[in-house]
């Protein structure tokens, strides 16, 4: 163990982060009760886990090793055409979140407008598609880790974060429901 984090100690910092999220969650679910000013600690810690992810992200692309070949060109043309929507994708959920954020009270609703009205977790589609076209683009085994550590820890936070949100907003059972995780239906033949 000790050996896998000194090869790839940013995967500590995605661990820092994943952590930051999840207290952030745990501090809104406890903010109606204890105080609306919890909810100014929750927007930070979730901007101090963000902020931890692209860290992290960009030192497990910025690691290169000196063994491992270029990516085949086809491999490079396939990250590409994924690394482009999925940051579109993540850019437009972003700032579709922000704006709600910064217009509404924290948390006063769900968000149901494109592309949330298709996923319920763009962000973390966007974030998935960016991390895989540049593995494939990289071809960088500290990417392919990092992919990995985040596959393996942001469906817990998912799954907790909506927790949440269905403990506090009443629509939000219905929206989930209703709204695939991660695959569009009518990406997998089922129309709305």
């Amino acid at each position: 163990m000790v050996e896998f984090i000194s090869s790839y100690p940013f995967v500590l910092a995605l661990l820092a982060a994943a952590l930051a999220e999840f207290t952030a969650t745990l501090v809104r679910r406890s903010a109606p009760t204890v105080g609306k000013w919890l909810w100014e600690l929750a927007g930070i810690l979730s901007v101090l886990s963000a902020a931890g992810l692209v860290w992290s992200f960009i030192w497990a692309v910025s690691v290169q090793t000196t063994q491992q070949p270029p990516p085949p060109v086809v491999f490079q043309a396939v990250g590409m055409l994924i690394v482009v929507p999925g940051g579109a994708l993540l850019v437009w959920s972003v700032i579709l979140l922000a704006r709600q954020t910064i217009y509404a009270w924290p948390g006063a609703r769900l968000i149901t407008e494109s592309p949330y009205d298709y996923l319920r977790r763009p962000m973390g589609v966007g974030i998935g598609s960016i991390a895989l076209g540049l593995a494939l683009l990289t071809n960088s085994q500290a990417s392919w880790v990092w992919l990995l550590s985040w596959a393996i820890i942001s469906p817990l936070l998912f799954e907790l974060e909506e927790w949440e949100l269905k403990m506090r907003l009443p629509g939000a059972e219905d929206y989930f429901s209703r709204t695939p995780r991660y695959l569009p239906r009518f990406w997998i033949g089922l129309r709305k």
